[in-house]
């Protein structure tokens, strides 16, 4: 065979090899995405598997640069005032306020104080819960606290503005409720919202 054939030959094989190994890598992530998944803490109690970004929820500066940190409203609720928590929550309602819990640090904390000042409070709910099944115990206590307050303040409109948020949370709060690596302040935060649920109705038996 031509040496010139043969290494020419040789080159277009490389080259397929290269172009088809990308997608067998991705073929086979899947796969071991659930295998790390089935072996991970959240597994072990029954939690959704999936990958979840979870804010930093650590008292101090945000994760990262955020407009948040100039607004004027936002800084002088950092406080935690009650009136400033009012006026923020109704100015942002639930979507601003994610937006704010999803910096972290001092805004995620706020925010997660305002949220139960907002009207549409519930609509933050499922969010609040995904958030809930995966943060660090020693976190978790703020979005207890803030979800408890939600479930605990009557619907304003004839019907509830997320009826699924409310349902999606009770398996959390029950899983929240039952772990012994929360404080007993969090869990109890986390039983008082799960009976609620289960009075109201929402979240069955």
């Amino acid at each position: 065979m031509d040496p010139v054939w043969r290494s020419r030959r040789g080159l277009w094989v490389a080259v397929c090899a290269l172009a088809i190994l990308p997608a067998a890598c991705r073929c086979q992530r899947p796969e071991s995405s659930e295998a790390a998944s089935a072996s991970s803490p959240a597994a072990s109690q029954s939690a959704p598997v999936a990958s979840v970004q979870v804010p930093s929820l650590v008292p101090g500066p945000p994760s990262g640069a955020t407009p948040l940190s100039d607004d004027a409203l936002w800084k002088q609720a950092l406080a935690r005032d009650t009136i400033d928590l009012a006026r923020l929550a109704n100015r942002e309602g639930a979507a601003g306020l994610l937006v704010g819990l999803e910096a972290g640090g001092d805004i995620g904390l706020t925010a997660l104080a305002a949220l139960p000042h907002a009207d549409d409070g519930e609509l933050a709910l499922s969010r609040l819960c995904e958030i809930l099944d995966y943060v660090p115990p020693d976190q978790a206590e703020p979005v207890l606290s803030t979800v408890q307050a939600i479930v605990a303040a009557p619907p304003r409109p004839a019907e509830r503005f997320d009826l699924e948020g409310y349902r999606g949370c009770a398996p959390v709060l029950d899983r929240r409720a039952a772990d012994a690596r929360l404080s007993p302040a969090a869990r109890d935060l986390a039983s008082s919202a799960r009976q609620m649920l289960r009075e109201q109705g929402v979240a069955g038996p």
